[in-house]
């Protein structure tokens, strides 16, 4: 969770969203393949354990089982160009600790329509467009993908007819009005007095899952909140929430989408190996001359009064380092 926040602090955009989940999931596998100072790099930036791929392997068969109450789809591609070869030990580490399918493509652009239309339809329409066109070409061996989808219903769900426009607080100098719903209830919450701020929970139904929601104690604490943000410190919050009182809970209705430009933020955490022509993938195809060309990243989030809708999708792309066409071959004449 540490490598989620550091990736967020490096994104400088005022409203946002993305999945630490698709990211470190699709980075599972490029990193299954990575061999050398490449795989070190990688592993040291995600902070991942001695065994991540068993990590990985737990993580699905959890999601796999989750509460039949939500609907939460996961699925993991790698898309290969037409006769290229890849190891039997890489396919196999795919399919076993990340459930991948593995699928042959040209990589051209009818490729890409059909990289997309699998994020699609396992994100159920919410995330269209992953891979955008001209990314593709005779250069591009591999494309490695995780896409997500979420949709739960609240354990205790808003009143439509209590929303009412409000004035929401951006800084201490911009306001805007927003839908504001509203709900009387007992939900687990807590105060932080060293990070000055209130959090409280909000479960689904079922109760296996919930959204934590944080509040700073001021209107232009939020900064200073991300930045002190940490892995365990969520982790905290969320063991030592608890039912109390009837709580007051007045919650913005919103929907954020977008994309963020996940490879410049890779490099600027340290992930630079993987993008560059020097880079140790020989763990894919017993060579050393693959490197990941580009890494996208869309993401989705609903949040109203029925509960919460949410999506992502990462794609990487792997080229050859090599730069392609004939080799010829020049012998002496004898004249």
């Amino acid at each position: 969770m540490s490598f989620s926040f550091q990736a967020a602090r490096k994104h400088k955009a005022q409203n946002f969203v993305f999945s630490p989940l698709s990211i470190s999931i699709a980075l599972g596998m490029v990193h299954g393949g990575a061999q050398s100072d490449t795989a070190e790099e990688m592993k040291a930036v995600m902070k991942l354990t001695k065994d991540p791929h068993s990590f990985f392997k737990d993580l699905m068969t959890t999601l796999k089982n989750a509460d039949e109450a939500v609907i939460m789809k996961m699925a993991n591609m790698l898309y290969v160009k037409q006769d290229f070869k890849i190891l039997d030990t890489y396919k196999n580490l795919l399919k076993e600790s990340y459930k991948s399918g593995i699928q042959e493509i040209s990589m051209n652009e009818a490729g890409r329509g059909i990289i997309n239309s699998f994020v699609e339809e396992t994100t159920n329409s919410r995330i269209k467009d992953l891979i955008p066109s001209g990314v593709l070409n005779d250069m591009t061996r591999l494309v490695l993908v995780n896409a997500v989808y979420f949709k739960g219903k609240w354990a205790e769900q808003f009143n439509a007819n209590n929303t009412r426009d409000h004035d929401f607080h951006v800084t201490k100098s911009e306001t805007v009005k927003v839908p504001m719903m509203y709900i009387s209830k007992s939900f687990p919450f807590g105060r932080d007095k060293a990070l000055k701020c209130t959090y409280i929970k909000l479960p689904y139904i079922g109760d296996e899952l919930e959204m934590l929601f944080v509040l700073p104690d001021e209107i232009d604490g939020l900064k200073d909140l991300e930045e002190k943000l940490t892995g365990d410190t969520v982790a905290k919050w969320s063991r030592e929430a608890r039912k109390g009182m009837k709580v007051d809970l007045h919650l913005p209705r919103f929907k954020i989408e977008g994309d963020i430009p996940l490879k410049q933020i890779l490099q600027e955490m340290g992930m630079v190996k993987m993008f560059s022509d020097n880079a140790d993938f020989s763990g894919m195809d017993g060579k050393r001359d693959l490197y990941v060309s580009d890494a996208f990243h869309k993401a989705f989030i609903e949040v109203n009064e029925e509960g919460t809708e949410a999506a992502a999708a990462t794609g990487t792309v792997l080229f050859s380092a090599r730069a392609s066409g004939l080799d010829i071959e020049h012998s002496k004449s004898n004249g």
